[in-house]
């Protein structure tokens, strides 16, 4: 395997986007009421680029970027400018969500666009406006500021989903540790991840070998640590560079792959989703349920958080494409949430001393990072072959 045209790419996005922090770094250091009109327009520059880069049409990309602007535009005044909505009252926000998510779905399917970063444009937008309208935030940007910061072109075209509040935050750590960070991410995307990936099933299917159940299980593996390394090596670039511009980005990943439990994974996996998933679908149906069948019974109390969690798998499933691979992801991941919440519920209710004194256990610990490990690289396997996962069961049968 050569390494030089990689390396060649790799060094020449480099210089691009180095040259992107250079002039934004510069504008930032211009005291002027001119500096966010140049900022705005170098984000499209940049934007601009990045689809000329993977082989956008220059109308296409046009038409797309102007789109976009007329979204967030109107989108401003439904969350901040108070034209259409009135702001404080939870309930408009899920007909601007209804929406937006509407929207959404016509741009996403519309041949006449280049959807590059629509689906993170527009759940950044959708984060935002929820924090608007639900008053969980003390300063409300500017028109010119929203715009700025809606097509900031280093987190849109694969996220993090980043409120503007964080946005308009100093990034914290020194210069060293940006740029030590950069160079992590570079390597685990550009080096790890391919390496990896040489492992997973779409890779060894095309030899033509027949796999084997053990075979199968070092595909699921593969893949789980592959997407790991290329979404974090991403999302660390993506983080570093943006801390370099002056702008903090909400973390991703904490540590994933050292999870304890399905419920554990899910509060260190693809955190700017999960958490907007979260507030927007999973609390809002819990606490909906609580109120409609109370929270005093064991039934109700299993019942409320796996059908609200199951709701938020739905709508990862969408988010993410409604395939087959992605599917069978979310509902193996419904059913161990179903089963992990079921037994800790059960254990802290019923045998709580006993499950308190086994919390403590090394022993314990280990066996549920393996078999959560083990559960989780299934799930990716099942991701990774899609409508081919029925060869799991010839393999097993064999």
């Amino acid at each position: 395997m050569s390494y030089e045209p990689l390396l060649n790419q790799t060094l020449q996005q480099v210089q691009y986007v180095l040259v992107y922090v250079v002039f934004y770094r510069a504008l930032s250091s211009w005291k002027s009421s001119l500096t966010i009109y140049f900022k705005i327009a170098l984000n499209f520059a940049a934007i601009f680029y990045l689809a000329l880069y993977v082989g956008a049409e220059s109308w296409k990309i046009g038409l797309t970027i102007t789109t976009y602007f007329i979204v967030a535009w109107l989108l401003y005044d439904f969350s901040y400018g108070g034209k259409l909505i009135l702001r404080g009252k939870t309930k408009n926000f899920y007909l601007i969500a209804g929406l937006l998510v509407f929207a959404w779905w016509i741009l996403k399917n519309t041949p006449l666009l280049f959807t590059i970063g629509i689906s993170y444009l527009f759940f950044k937008l959708l984060y935002t406006t929820y924090f608007s309208l639900t008053t969980q935030i003390s300063k409300c940007p500017r028109r010119l500021e929203y715009l700025e910061y809606a097509f900031f072109p280093i987190t849109l075209p694969s996220g993090p989903i980043n409120p503007f509040h964080l946005h308009d935050t100093p990034p914290e750590g020194s210069l060293f540790d940006h740029l030590r960070r950069f160079l992590e991410g570079v390597i685990k995307l550009k080096i790890f991840s391919p390496i990896v990936f040489t492992l997973t099933y779409s890779e060894l299917s095309l030899s033509g070998y027949e796999l084997s159940t053990f075979d199968y299980l070092i595909c699921g593996i593969a893949y789980y640590i592959y997407m790991y390394m290329n979404f974090s090596g991403l999302t660390d670039i993506v983080i570093s560079l943006s801390a370099l511009v002056g702008k903090s980005t909400k973390e991703n990943f904490n540590e994933p792959l050292r999870s304890q439990s399905i419920i554990d994974f899910w509060r260190r996996w693809h955190l700017s989703l999960t958490d907007l998933v979260r507030d927007i679908v999973f609390n809002p149906i819990y606490f909906m349920l609580v109120k409609k069948f109370g929270g005093r019974h064991h039934l109700s109390k299993i019942l409320s958080p796996v059908v609200s969690m199951s709701a938020a798998f739905l709508i990862m499933a969408l988010w993410h494409g409604f395939t087959v691979g992605f599917i069978l992801y979310y509902v193996v991941h419904a059913f161990g949430f179903a089963l992990n919440y079921v037994y800790q519920y059960s254990a802290k209710h019923f045998f709580s001393t006993g499950y308190t004194q086994l919390m403590g256990s090394h022993l314990y610990k280990i066996g549920c990072w393996f078999l959560t490990f083990i559960f989780v690289a299934f799930s990716y396997l099942l991701l990774s072959m899609g409508k081919d996962s029925w060869k799991i069961l010839n393999s097993v049968s064999m």
